[in-house]
């Protein structure tokens, strides 16, 4: 592909003769650089690996960390001492290869690439330096309460972009068979759970680099890089906005938005509420069905929102989904019900692996899962689940 000339970078630029190359085609790609070029920081990768937890560690709150991998337990999707951080690290092990930090900006890639696979991740993580200069990503990609859909949309999209440009600069790896891997610098990792892995965990992690190719060459197709710029300064409000623009541009579904959920009664702290999205869905999905089912049935998520509520030791969970089609919404129910071992009908309601209760409830075009951990089965039963659950 022919590139255009590039404005040089600001004067004060890091030396490196690859990361100035580097920058000048990514620029010509993307437009002019706004400030100066990321320090490029070789590191080993125990070392690498341990930046990026410490990262993460700083951007996404503990009690959300908690809260979520709970919510993964009561779905029977990991062990009940299940932890995202040691998980990641797991995860990552062997396959981080590069990734960007803005404060202050450097790209910190594992100092055994070399050649095509240390110019594609230098690429891959300039194109997200990039993105932070023209369109604040990292700020805009901080967590905030109610923001994990849309926060994950807006990650989609800058995975997306980095992909398209690497791929564009002739540096991407050659196709992986379906499934096989997700991003072509920073981080990659095989689709196929490992015994210490979880395969939502892994599904998550591939997610935005999957969308993200799919989204953005839909967008370079019809507006070339100004079509992908144009969504960074008008972002999707979800991962269904994202995924699905066409649909909504023609009609489809609104999205709704539902209320924090009741408290299970007086005394009980609301300590974790968040809109988890089509994409986290999708991923929760495909434990029980195939991919493709699992894609078909996501794109009918109209709205969602987990709660969690805590009070003397005793956890109430409750994530409630709304679908565009009520049909569907008992199809997964039934799916549900089998993949937790709970029994037939609308409400089900029984003992979760590990301990306490958990339910599923199906109401027209209204699924809802919820869950009460106690030590004591006098304190987490189905009739006080079902109680909850008609009150609200």
């Amino acid at each position: 592909m022919a590139l255009a000339e590039a404005s040089p970078p600001p004067s004060d630029a890091a030396s490196d003769p690859l990361l100035d190359s580097l920058s000048r085609q990514v620029s010509a790609l993307r437009g002019p650089w706004l400030g100066p070029l990321p320090e490029l920081v070789l590191l080993p990768e125990p070392e690498l690996r341990a930046r990026a937890l410490e990262e993460l560690r700083g951007q996404l709150p503990a009690a959300v960390q908690r809260a979520q991998a709970h919510l993964l337990w009561r779905l029977g999707l990991v062990p009940a001492d299940f932890d995202w951080l040691p998980a990641l690290e797991r995860a990552l092990r062997g396959r981080l290869e590069a990734f960007y930090v803005s404060a202050p900006p450097r790209l910190l890639v594992e100092r055994a690439l070399s050649g095509r696979a240390r110019r594609r991740a230098i690429a891959h993580e300039l194109v997200h330096a990039l993105q932070d200069q023209r369109h604040a990503l990292s700020r805009r990609l901080a967590y905030v309460p109610d923001g994990w859909d849309a926060g994950g949309a807006l990650h989609t999209l800058a995975e997306g972009d980095a992909l398209a440009v690497v791929a564009a600069l002739g540096l991407a790896d050659p196709p992986q068979s379906s499934g096989d891997a997700f991003g072509s610098a920073g981080e990659s990792t095989e689709s196929a759970p490992s015994a210490d892995t979880p395969g939502v965990l892994t599904r998550s992690l591939a997610a935005p680099y999957l969308d993200g190719a799919v989204v953005v060459d839909r967008l370079t197709s019809s507006g070339g890089f100004a079509a992908v710029d144009a969504r960074f300064r008008d972002p999707p409000a979800s991962s269904h906005e994202l995924l699905h623009p066409d649909g909504l541009a023609q009609g489809g579904a609104a999205q709704a938005r539902l209320p924090r959920g009741t408290a299970p009664g007086p005394g009980w702290q609301l300590t974790y509420t968040d809109v988890l999205g089509e994409q986290a869905w999708r991923s929760v999905l495909e434990e029980w069905v195939s991919p493709g089912e699992a894609q078909e049935f996501a794109a009918d998520w109209l709205a969602d929102r987990v709660s969690m509520f805590e009070q003397a030791g005793v956890t109430a969970l409750r994530w409630e989904l709304r679908s565009s089609a009520a049909a569907r919404a008992g199809v997964l129910g039934a799916r549900l019900r089998a993949g937790l071992g709970l029994p037939a009908g609308d409400w089900a309601c029984g003992a979760h692996r590990d301990t306490g209760v958990v339910a599923v409830l199906v109401r027209g075009a209204r699924l809802v899962i919820a869950s009460l951990d106690a030590s004591g089965a006098e304190r987490a039963s189905c009739r006080d689940l079902e109680r909850w659950l008609a009150a609200d």
